[in-house]
Order: structure tokens, then C-alpha cells, then sequence
């Protein structure tokens, strides 16, 4: 009986110490809370309104192949790119050192290091990146370029503008979105589109973090304490059958 309950404690440890991994925090991305505004109309169209601009908007070009078949399906040119991914949103590889035809693999766009022919020009993938977005990760992000675009025009390839916000936190994303909904001129034309599918946490990672933290630990403990009064003929027996 007293073995039982031995192993009892020792599964309900274990338990616990699971519920606390399952309590930490999901790998969202870096850009978790970003909002942005799409404009439908080609980008050539569209320019930022002065007061999206002056709400830190960040205007940057996506480009979709409309051909069957074929990667990338998807470029997202970033203007500045070195100055908004860091080393750490690599999860392989490198950023690119120069601007021009090379670029990064998003989380989700299929695609691996290496050149690949994009618009009859090699294009050399540098790095994988982490899942930063559902934005970034639908595509091969490059840094804008006049040249790149041009280049994806004449090639078929079909362009809209999309103004990004990177907010950093549940309540940043929640002024901007207000700040849009209360200021119509801050979109660049009335049929343009405000993505930014977030949810509330629940908690805040803080919070979240120190919950599971002390749930692991409290299941580490009964797990130690009870293993500890095993004998190793006993932990044979218990688990080692079938």
C-alpha cells in the first residue's frame, strides 16, 4: 500500500510538472502584435498618409505570384531590413549582408538556404528565419528595392503596399488600433484592410512564466521526494513490466 502510494505521488509529480510545461508561454513571434494596414490597390497607387507616418509606420511592398506552382508564392519587401531583424531571428544561417537580390526564408514559405532563379535572377537565401508573423512567414523577405520590384512587375508578378506598426505588447497594439479606427486619414484609401489577428493572453508572459516555473518545480519536488524512498528493485517492478 505504501508503495502504491509511492507511485501514486510519483505519477501525480510527473502530472504536474507536465501541466507546467503546457502553462508556458506558445512561441509566438517576435512581431507577435503587429498590426497592419493593407492597401488592395497596386503599390505603385499607394502612398502613406502623413498621419500614418507620424503614427511609426513602416511602408513596405508584397509581391505575389500569381502563376500555379512554383516558390517562392510570396516576397515581402522590408525597407531598412538590417535595422528591423536581428541575428536572433535566424534560425539558421545569416542576415543578408547587402541589399539587392538576396534575401531571408520565411518560417512557413517552403523554402531552404541556397540560390534559387526569381525572375530570371539568382536569388541567394541566406538564412531561415524564425516565426516572426504570419506575414514574414508566408514569404521570402528582401530589402526593397526599386530594382526588385521592377523586375517582378515585368515578370507577372502582382504588388500592393502594406503599412506595418510593430507594436510591442497587447496594449501598444491596442492604442494603434484605436488611433486607426479614430483618424480615417490615416489610411492610405477607405478600402483598405487592418490586419492584425492577436489574441489577449490570457496572462501576461510574466505571469505566465512564473506559474509554470513554480508548478514544474513543485512537481520536481514530490517526484524527488518520492523516488528518493524507491529501491531500484521496486522502480523495476512498478515500471519495467510488459
Amino acid at each position: 500500500m505504501k508503495r502504491s502510494l509511492a507511485v501514486a505521488f510519483i505519477i501525480l509529480g510527473l502530472a504536474v510538472g507536465v501541466l507546467g510545461l503546457l502553462v508556458l508561454p506558445a512561441g509566438h513571434g517576435r512581431f507577435e502584435y503587429l498590426a497592419e494596414v493593407v492597401d488592395p490597390r497596386p503599390a505603385a497607387e499607394s502612398t502613406m498618409p502623413e498621419a500614418l507616418a507620424e503614427m511609426g509606420a513602416v511602408r513596405a511592398v508584397v509581391m505575389t505570384n500569381p502563376g500555379e506552382g512554383g516558390r517562392p508564392r510570396q516576397v515581402l519587401l522590408l525597407p531598412d531590413l538590417p535595422a528591423r531583424l536581428k541575428m536572433s531571428d535566424c534560425a539558421l544561417g545569416v542576415l543578408p549582408a547587402e541589399a539587392g537580390w538576396s534575401g531571408l526564408a520565411g518560417f512557413n514559405s517552403g523554402l531552404e538556404r541556397g540560390t534559387i532563379p526569381l525572375a530570371d535572377h539568382p536569388v541567394r537565401i541566406c538564412g531561415l528565419l524564425q516565426s516572426l508573423a504570419p506575414v514574414f512567414d508566408a514569404s521570402l523577405v528582401m530589402e526593397l528595392s526599386e530594382e526588385v520590384e521592377s523586375a517582378l512587375e515585368e515578370a507577372g508578378w502582382e504588388s500592393h503596399a502594406q503599412y506595418f506598426l510593430f507594436a510591442e505588447s497587447w496594449g501598444e497594439r491596442s492604442r494603434l488600433l484605436a488611433g486607426l479606427e479614430r483618424n480615417p486619414d490615416a489610411l492610405p484609401t477607405p478600402a483598405a484592410e487592418i490586419v492584425s489577428p492577436a489574441k489577449k493572453p490570457l496572462l501576461s508572459k510574466r505571469a505566465q512564466i512564473a506559474v509554470s516555473a513554480a508548478l514544474i518545480c513543485a512537481g520536481l519536488l514530490v517526484l524527488g521526494w518520492q523516488v528518493r524512498g524507491l529501491s531500484r528493485e521496486d522502480v523495476a517492478r512498478r515500471f519495467g513490466r510488459g
